[in-house]
């Protein structure tokens, strides 16, 4: 049996249009990075407090990432060194439904994540200049932006029965730039991302993670990604997660 299907197939499931209720393209996101054996011990408990999204029959979607950076990796080293105004630029597949969207995300200084995002045909790793015009509406101090890498990932998404909140599960983490692809170093891997209009400590998914003292963290798929391709970067911030995670894999 596949990575977590015994209890998945426990869980009530919600369609895309009914989670439209709480799509939240303006919100607070809390990610928490772990071991993949933790979220096996700990998702049955999950199932009397959330939906499980379900589309044709897929709950384990299927995400494929394309991000952009200036040549001096500001969105990088703004994440890393926390500060609160930043951005991120991508293109992001949803591999089993066929669609693709470039999307603009923004943190601002009250923590609130602003994501927008216009459809497109597919996703490449240049630019066009409509896509460019978009950007820079959105970014209106963005550089030039040049390709770093893509990820591959599968996705389970959860929707709260009560709050406005959902929860959506990262696992079996891939990446790949020009030169390689990583598997081995990050397939243990789970990021964990509440998204809520505010933040609210009261939610289950919250208090399981404050039990088993898994602590908020900034280590986002892009800077994992980064990070590992890049060595000669900054990435203090990381090294210590990736040496707690790997020692939790043995």
């Amino acid at each position: 049996m596949d990575f977590l299907d015994n209890d998945i197939k426990n869980f009530e499931p919600i369609s895309l249009k009914e989670m439209d209720s709480v799509s939240l393209m303006k919100r607070v996101d809390t990610k928490f990075v772990f071991n993949r054996k933790l979220l096996e011990k700990l998702f049955a408990q999950l199932i009397n407090h959330y939906k499980l999204l379900n589309i044709d029959g897929t709950v384990k979607s299927k995400y494929k990432s394309l991000y952009f950076d200036t040549i001096d990796f500001n969105f990088f080293l703004n994440h890393h060194n926390g500060k609160l105004n930043r951005s991120k630029v991508r293109f992001r597949e949803y591999i089993d439904s066929k669609i693709s969207f470039l999307e603009v995300k923004r943190k601002n200084s009250k923590g609130k994540t602003i994501k927008n995002r216009i459809k497109v045909d597919s996703i490449s790793t240049h630019l066009t200049d409509t896509q460019k015009k978009f950007i820079k509406s959105k970014l209106e101090r963005v550089g030039e932006l040049f390709y770093c890498h893509k990820n591959f990932f599968r996705r389970i998404t959860l929707v709260n029965k009560i709050l406005k909140e959902r929860i959506t599960i990262d696992f079996d983490l891939e990446f790949e730039n020009e030169k390689q692809k990583i598997v081995d170093k990050t397939n243990y891997i789970v990021i964990a991302e509440v998204k809520q209009e505010k933040t609210n400590r009261n939610s289950f998914f919250y208090k399981l993670m404050k039990e088993n003292n898994i602590r908020p963290s900034s280590m986002s798929k892009y800077c994992i990604g980064t990070s590992l391709f890049n060595k000669d970067l900054k990435a203090n911030r990381f090294k210590k997660n990736f040496r707690i995670l790997e020692k939790n894999n043995n």
